[in-house]
């Protein structure tokens, strides 16, 4: 996972829906999807469920998994980063 993908499962969570989601990330829903589906076979469970319509069409749901990892890479990401700036303060 990385920070785009991570970002997606997060606003699919926020809007329940993959239009809204692209949209706000500036990319196609086609391109979501694909991410989705990527993601999910990838995955041992999915971690985005599609549904019928939805809030502005695309709808969709982040299972308790796909929560699960997204904030598993914020951790990662935030332990990284604070080990990072350690390691920064340290040199001379």
């Amino acid at each position: 996972m990385g920070e785009g993908r991570a970002r997606l499962i997060e606003l699919i969570a926020e809007h329940g829906s993959i239009s809204t989601a692209a949209k706000t990330m500036g990319m196609s829903y086609r391109k979501a999807l694909k991410l989705i589906d990527i993601m999910n076979e990838s995955a041992p469970e999915p971690m985005v469920t599609t549904t019928t319509g939805g809030k502005d069409g695309g709808g969709a749901v982040t299972t308790e998994y796909g929560r699960k990892m997204a904030e598993a890479y914020r951790n990662i990401q935030s332990n990284t980063n604070d080990f990072l700036k350690t390691q920064m303060d340290l040199l001379p």
